[in-house]
């Protein structure tokens, strides 16, 4: 009963205990304790409340050492960790906004279980210690003290996440803006979004960013809601509440999440996101990107610009500076816009929508082909590659990616084959045969052509019927080729016939001895054909049986039945002969005399 006493006495000590009589029990909290005296806030906090205080220990306090001796700045911070109203951990969640005494507010994040607060500089505070209650509310121990007053730049720049954008918004000569009053709501892009974003990011792109009022996550209805940014354009956003979250959509139709929402200053709210939004169009970009100048003076000079700047949608290969440095530019409009349109296609095609073979048809009519070898290749119309060096720069109407050298229209077989230095090998031959002048002819033609190594592996020789025995009279892209087999006509003098293969190995051709080539680079077309790349010379002459040097001898050979025959009558014979001559011999022998020799030899041989 005695027991039952104390633990009823020592609840009602507890419950009768203020939330400042709590911090005074405690040894860690004593710096708090100092200050609120020295403040005169104790009788507020001994008041009925409830409160909820949010308290510093006292190295938290040393941290920031000293501490402000002016009464009313160092109250402002310490009124700065008190809420009205008892709100314990189980009330916390990710993105509450709670107003202060002091009538800025705090923002709430759960990471993993563990609670932080920010605070209006950008700084956290984590719970190390929750839910110490009093009888006029509730205490929850933090490691740091909270400060009042920041602004959109003071949380950009301290938060840790945020220092490529607190460094582009310096760049871009916005510091001040972002101090003034606003309000503003800025959509903040992590360094990991900036650094996957890969481009400069100015300031109309900063600024496409940034709204011209506070909009805390909710405040934003339920659905989609657009809304004009602060860049020059008025461009607009979509933001969306879906229930799941909030996203913003910007004008090229990508979704960003806010990942950490309702980070509050004085002047406005940051939300952060996971990428960079985007508004321009494929021009605009390009105007932006000091390495595409002369792509962009080019187009200006062709009046190329307002059709780039159409509904679309567009993809643009974009050769850099550096790239039309190594050719000539030409100054007659229509051959410089014949090259500029060759570099556009109809059509968003993303990085992740290319592969090998996939032959593109261009503004200008003609077609490049593309090719992934350790990187994104595309071959133009003479045989010539260019290195996707940026990809995927979307753009409301489009998207570019950067090439490191201008492809060229125009270029026919020859060329291609002239151009490519695996296939140096032929285009020697086809020189040395004659075939130059014919290959360069309207056509069109296919050619499978043998690589260097493929000819150098042939051991029979290399003519121009057996060169016209790789090319077909017809084009025929890797996608005309129906599954299966198809023998095809060549354009050798005896119209023999290729096998071309498409099975789940890719496209294969086999020549007339069954021996098989894989096409291990498709699709390279010009004007008048295509060209794929082969790794064996087909030979149209038959394979014949090996022959005896001497027919006719061939029936004493002892691998044959009558030859073998043979043989053995004519030993029989000459047995035969043998034997009678020697028992002739001895006969007359016997007998003496040569005349009687002579008469048995007679009557042998009647």
């Amino acid at each position: 009963m005695y027991t039952l006493f104390v633990i009823i006495s020592l609840i009602a000590t507890l419950h009768s205990q203020t939330i400042v009589d709590l911090a005074a029990a405690n040894p860690s909290l004593s710096t708090l304790v100092q200050a609120l005296t020295d403040t005169g806030l104790v009788p507020v906090l001994n008041g009925t409340g409830p409160f909820t205080v949010f308290a510093p220990t006292n190295d938290a306090f040393d941290a920031i050492a000293p501490l402000p001796t002016n009464v009313t700045v160092l109250s402002n911070i310490l009124t700065y960790h008190v809420l009205s109203g008892q709100v314990l951990s189980t009330d916390l969640f990710s993105g509450l906004v709670a107003n202060t005494l002091q009538t800025e507010s705090i923002t709430i994040q759960i990471d993993s279980g563990d609670v932080l607060i920010y605070d209006s500089m950008g700084m956290t505070s984590q719970v190390t210690d929750a839910d110490v209650l009093g009888s006029n509310g509730v205490i929850h121990i933090i490691d740091a003290v909270l400060l009042p007053g920041g602004n959109i730049v003071d949380i950009v720049s301290n938060t840790a996440s945020l220092s490529s954008l607190a460094t582009a918004l310096t760049d871009a000569g916005l510091i001040e803006t972002l101090q003034g009053d606003g309000p503003f709501t800025v959509f903040a892009p992590t360094n990991d979004a900036v650094a996957a974003f890969g481009k400069n990011i100015t300031s109309e792109v900063l600024l496409y960013h940034v709204l011209g009022a506070k909009y805390l996550s909710g405040d934003i209805p339920d659905g989609n809601t657009t809304l004009a940014t602060a860049n020059s354009n008025g461009a607009e956003v979509t933001i969306i509440n879906d229930g799941t979250g909030i996203y913003i959509k910007d004008s090229t139709g990508k979704l960003a999440m806010v990942t950490i929402a309702n980070l509050a200053g004085t002047n406005g709210v940051v939300h952060i996101i996971d990428i960079v939004l985007e508004y321009r169009d494929i021009v605009d970009i390009a105007i932006d990107d000091p390495n595409l100048s002369t792509l962009v003076g080019a187009l200006t000079a062709a009046g190329l610009v307002s059709v780039l700047q159409g509904p679309g949608p567009f993809t643009v290969f974009a050769p850099t500076n550096e790239a039309f440095a190594a050719i000539e530019v030409p100054t007659n409009v229509t051959v410089l816009s014949n090259i500029l349109t060759y570099h556009v296609v109809s059509g968003q095609v993303l990085s992740t929508d290319l592969f090998s073979g996939l032959v593109a048809d261009t503004l200008q009519t003609e077609s490049i082909t593309v090719q992934i070898d350790d990187g994104v290749f595309i071959y133009d119309s003479t045989g010539l590659t260019s290195e996707v060096t940026d990809a995927d720069n979307v753009g409301t109407n489009g998207v570019i990616h950067i090439v490191d050298a201008v492809l060229l229209p125009g270029g026919n077989i020859v060329d291609i084959v002239s151009n490519i230095d695996s296939l140096s090998s032929l285009a020697g031959a086809l020189t040395d045969a004659g075939l130059i002048d014919v290959l360069q002819e309207e056509g069109p033609f296919t050619v499978f052509a043998p690589t260097n190594d493929a000819i150098t592996a042939f051991e029979g020789s290399i003519d121009a019927e057996l060169l016209l025995y790789h090319v077909l009279g017809a084009k025929y892209l890797s996608d005309d080729i129906p599954s299966g087999s198809t023998n095809l006509v060549t354009l050798n003098s005896n119209g023999d016939t290729v096998t071309v293969i498409n099975d789940e190995n890719g496209i294969s051709v086999q020549d007339v001895n069954g021996r098989t080539g894989q096409v291990t680079i498709a699709n390279i077309a010009g004007v008048n054909g295509v060209v794929h790349i082969i790794n064996i010379v087909l030979d149209s002459s038959e394979e014949q049986p090996a022959q005896s040097d001497d027919d006719d001898d061939d029936w004493l050979s002892m691998d044959s039945f009558w030859g073998g025959i043979g043989i053995g009558i004519a030993f029989g014979i000459i047995l035969t002969i043998l034997v009678a001559y020697i028992s002739l011999k001895t006969c007359c022998k016997g007998k003496g005399g040569s005349d009687e020799n002579t008469v048995l030899l007679a009557k042998y041989n009647q």
